[in-house]
């Protein structure tokens, strides 16, 4: 049956109104595919947000977060007990350069943050993807980002893939996420999984702690910065890392894996460097089943595992 798509050319505040808000954004998003044509009649959307999501975040001292309704609030204190603010003011998106896919430009008082949004017609469970400390859309293993929204669509699973404000500067890249975590609250999404590589995966590990609707993270060849409260986690954690990785040791993977609790997972691949690309085919099918059992509440396997050779895989299409 043929999907519907509708993009609505007046603004949709979100505040006292939120919940008839929600009825609209779920339909045209989580419940409505993308067929091409649809997508090539409509040039742009426009949601006015209102502030109706306020981000406060400090990031490497004690730590607070409550949500309520459509208004989020994570805060963290830094040295100088001052806050960091985040609020999204307005979300624009145009068609993207993949096909179903939508180009996506969340106007916050920090400046905008860019993404590609693959939405999924139906489901209610999303995963926002993040990539190291330059930033990028496409992620390790060969453009791995840009390869699994096919599988996880067909999973009910919608992806964003976000970019950084100011790569390399890990306050702002965990509002960064926050900020992709309360956009897909607010349009209907109920369960997040956050993955994040290198620098990114550290930054997803204190942005799970902070945001609730998070249900685990996967963090892949993480840098140990910004991980220190990792046992404050309180949500399943995989740990991935290459033996042969010469940018980040795979002692930082076990080092996270000790101080987590559980449920945590860490696989290593012995033939792997930083990006992964040698275990391409094997993260692939681990992630692709992965990111839909966490979202649909499955328990996760835990413990190590440890694969000398790389053997191949699925791969995903190319």
């Amino acid at each position: 049956m043929a999907a519907s798509f509708s993009f609505r050319p007046r603004c949709c505040e979100l505040g006292h109104h939120s919940g008839k808000a929600r009825g609209w954004l779920r339909k045209a998003v989580f419940q409505g595919a993308h067929p091409n044509e649809e997508l090539g009649r409509a040039s742009a959307f426009l949601l006015s947000c209102h502030d109706s999501r306020n981000l406060s975040g400090s990031l490497h001292r004690s730590v607070r977060a409550v949500y309520v309704g459509f208004r989020y609030t994570a805060a963290v204190f830094d040295e100088d007990n001052a806050d960091l603010n985040l609020s999204i003011r307005g979300v624009g998106a145009s068609p993207g350069e993949e096909p179903g896919t939508l180009s996506l430009r969340i106007e916050t008082t920090r400046g905008p943050i860019e993404g590609i949004f693959h939405p999924v017609e139906g489901g209610s469970g999303a995963v926002i993807f993040v990539g190291g400390a330059m930033g990028g859309l496409d992620g390790p293993a060969d453009a791995i980002y840009s390869r699994l929204p096919v599988a996880l669509g067909e999973r009910g699973v919608t992806v964003l893939r976000l970019n950084y404000r100011i790569p390399n500067n890990f306050e702002e890249c965990v509002l960064d996420v926050l900020g992709g975590c309360s956009m897909l609250k607010g349009i209907g999404a109920s369960d997040v999984v956050l993955v994040g590589h290198s620098f990114g995966a550290a930054v997803v590990i204190k942005a799970g702690e902070l945001a609730p609707i998070v249900r685990a993270v996967a963090s892949l060849s993480p840098q140990l910065f910004g991980t220190r409260e990792v046992e404050n986690l309180g949500k399943p954690l995989l740990l991935v890392h290459g033996m042969s990785d010469t940018v980040l040791n795979h002692e930082a993977s076990e080092d996270i894996y000790r101080r987590a609790l559980e449920p945590k997972r860490i696989v290593l691949y012995g033939e792997a460097g930083h990006s992964l690309i040698q275990a391409k085919a094997e993260l692939w099918d681990l992630l692709s089943e992965w990111i839909p059992s966490m979202l649909a509440g499955d328990t996760m396997e835990t413990g190590r595992s440890e694969y000398e050779h790389q053997q191949g895989g699925a791969d995903g299409p190319r």
